[in-house]
């Protein structure tokens, strides 16, 4: 009897905890972050909030509230985020119309699956660890909704191991590690140069199209057909961004592409942006002279001239040990969402 008392209790506060949990969702509205939010005459502004998440440092939120001006105009990282075409910002609240979780939607044009996009899902945030759960339910079907509409063909999500049950609840898949590396000053200095030996690396440019730069990239995932036109407007759009950019290795005896790497800026509250590298390969039959050194260090300069702090990428489990070199370590775990599965 007494087992039995205890199991009807446990179902019965199971069932009170999900009704709790689905009103308190309900309570909440999911919209875009405005220049509103900004207003420092409240105390339930963006900038107060992103300030006072759990752990962050409230030096670095006053900071912020300093730099607002006392007149509702976001800090330069804040006001950006709000113009960039790349970026949606989202606020959830509840009735009261007090902050209770952001999440931010940052797009990624890339040269692989026919020339798609990635959408990189950052910030999303609550306002208590305890209701981080019931934020991320209600703020992940908009992210993902707004993903898919500006052609993303899968999100990322770069999690802590407390929160991989919701996601994986959420449709969310375990890919990768995440590991991050600090970027130092040193690393801004250098240039783009001819390797030692007959390797150059540089921007990429659409005569690559020419050069075996797509079917390089068919060496690590999946390409697809990519037209002419379609790679053209691609490389456009990636070197009309001053937060990303492609870098690509020719062997100048047989005018190939024969390695890239690309790197792209992510904005993580309050106020702290870090350099992500994605798409490093170098052809099979270039390996062992040192080309993916060129091509990792190149992308941590890069992230250190854009002003990050740090730079992070997902990997394998057995390529951790070479981007270990680099100072990178694993950090979190990298979740995928694939809108056509």
């Amino acid at each position: 009897m007494g087992s039995q008392h205890i199991e009807k209790c446990s179902q019965s506060e199971d069932k009170d905890d999900t009704k709790a949990k689905g009103k308190m969702q309900h309570l909440f509205r999911v919209r875009e972050c405005a220049l509103e939010d900004f207003a420092a005459s409240s105390s339930n502004n963006m900038l107060h909030f992103v300030g006072n998440f759990p752990k962050e440092n409230k030096k670095k939120a006053n900071k912020e509230k300093e730099a607002a001006g006392g007149c509702g105009t976001p800090p330069p990282l804040y006001a950006k985020l709000l113009k960039d075409k790349w970026t949606r910002m989202y606020v959830l609240h509840d009735e009261k119309k007090n902050f209770q979780g952001t999440g931010t939607i940052s797009v990624e044009p890339k040269l692989i699956h026919e020339c798609g996009s990635v959408g990189h899902l950052l910030n999303v945030k609550a306002k208590s660890s305890k209701i981080w759960p019931n934020v991320a339910q209600a703020l992940l079907p908009t992210l993902l909704s707004r993903a898919k509409e500006m052609g993303c063909y899968k999100c990322l999500f770069d999690c802590e191991k407390s929160q991989q049950k919701t996601l994986e609840a959420n449709g969310f898949k375990t890919k990768h590690l995440q590991m991050t590396a600090t970027l130092t000053e040193s690393q801004q200095k250098g240039c783009l140069s001819v390797v030692p030996g007959k390797f150059q690396t540089r921007f990429i440019q659409t005569g690559d199209y020419d050069k075996g730069f797509v079917e390089l990239l068919g060496q690590l995932t999946s390409v697809g057909v990519i037209t002419r036109d379609k790679f053209e407007q691609r490389v456009a759009d990636i070197s009309n961004r001053s937060d990303q950019c492609c870098v690509v290795v020719e062997d100048l005896t047989s005018n190939r592409i024969v390695g890239t790497a690309s790197v792209l800026v992510l904005a993580h509250f309050p106020q702290n942006i870090v350099g992500h590298i994605e798409d490093v390969v170098v052809d099979v039959k270039s390996r062992g002279q040192g080309l993916g050194r060129i091509v990792v260090e190149e992308m941590l300069r890069r992230a250190a001239l854009f002003g990050c702090g740090s730079c992070s990428l997902n990997c394998s489990q057995k390529n951790s040990n070479f981007y270990a070199k680099f100072g990178f370590k694993v950090e979190k775990i990298g979740m995928a969402y694939y809108f056509d599965e």
